[in-house]
């Protein structure tokens, strides 16, 4: 059973963590720590912070109603639905995608709807670091950061998550070291301003610039076989990051976006009769001829041959056209 006392008429709970095999993935409870999340051992990593526990949680409707607090710092990632989190003087409201933080020892109840959908990523930690790199209004401003940050946050934060399930040698540095990260970007992204009213312009131009360096470097070397992973090595980004902003603020996929490049450029040097198509695939970044064939006929519906003749056919006419004037 929990331990519980009474500070000001208001009930406190101290649940403690039951462990978790982290191969099972989802936790069915709620926090802090009645769910079946899996405690980690002790660490002696300086200023990185300590992770006792972590998972994917549903919570215990109990906590909607009994105020409680917990022992350790708390890191709530909202995945699904939807939560507001009392405290004694404030609450705040998180959707899914938002981050919140809790204080350890911070008088709370957590008021969320179990219809639809309702699923966290859960922290528990201890960090002698929190109160000099996380600022007494974080929450209210990592809610209003631009989506490009919440995506960003949610990136790192299943990262974080592999880590922890994968279980591998020098796991709890490597989860602790994540957990760091986490923490300073979100106390990057809120000092820089994006926490903000009106920051919108300025993220905005940020995103802008992150495109445009992606076309960039796309451009620049379409002409050889390029990935996805190449322009995230370039951006210091993840893959999964980079395919989703391109495509949500271009409108077209990565590749797609390439192999337009590849078929406009193509089809400009065809127009020069002195290049053989084999040449031609080559300098579009196409090492296998045929392929570039079908690529070619699915984008222009005809042959790299046949597009050649047409240039040709046209080219001939215009020159008989301008012979009889």
């Amino acid at each position: 059973m929990p331990r519980q006392k009474r500070i000001n008429r208001i009930k406190i709970s101290y649940p403690m963590p039951v462990p978790l095999n982290p191969a099972h993935g989802e936790i069915t409870s709620r926090h802090p720590m009645t769910s079946q999340e899996k405690k980690l051992p002790q660490s002696t990593a300086g200023v990185l912070p300590r992770v006792c526990s972590m998972g994917i949680s549903m919570w215990d409707p109990i906590y909607a109603r009994r105020f409680h607090a917990s022992r350790e710092h708390e890191f709530i990632h909202v995945m699904e639905g939807e939560t507001v989190i009392h405290l004694r003087k404030e609450k705040v409201k998180a959707t899914s995608g938002d981050t919140l933080f809790l204080r350890k020892s911070t008088i709370h109840r957590d008021e969320f709807l179990r219809e639809p959908a309702f699923k966290v990523f859960h922290v528990m930690f201890q960090w002698d670091e929190y109160d000099v790199i996380l600022s007494r209004d974080i929450n209210a401003k990592l809610v209003r950061v631009p989506a490009i940050e919440k995506q960003k946050i949610r990136e790192m934060v299943m990262d974080m998550y592999g880590l922890f399930r994968a279980d591998r040698p020098f796991a709890r540095e490597m989860i602790n070291a994540s957990l760091y990260n986490v923490l300073l970007y979100c106390a990057g992204i809120v000092n820089a301003g994006h926490g903000q009213r009106g920051s919108g312009k300025l993220a905005e131009e940020k995103l802008y610039a992150f495109i445009e360096k992606a076309k960039q470097y796309i451009r620049d070397h379409f002409n050889r076989p390029i990935s996805l992973s190449d322009i995230a090595d370039h951006l210091s980004l993840s893959e999964y990051y980079v395919s989703h902003i391109f495509s949500e603020e271009t409108g077209i996929t990565f590749s797609s976006y390439v192999t337009q490049l590849r078929m406009e450029r193509a089809a400009e040097l065809l127009r020069d009769m002195k290049k053989n198509i084999s040449d031609v695939a080559y300098r579009v970044g196409y090492e296998n001829q045929a392929y570039f064939g079908k690529v070619f006929y699915k984008y222009f519906n005809c042959t790299p041959s046949r597009y050649q003749a047409r240039v040709l056919k046209a080219s001939r006419q215009k020159q008989s056209s301008m012979s009889f004037k």
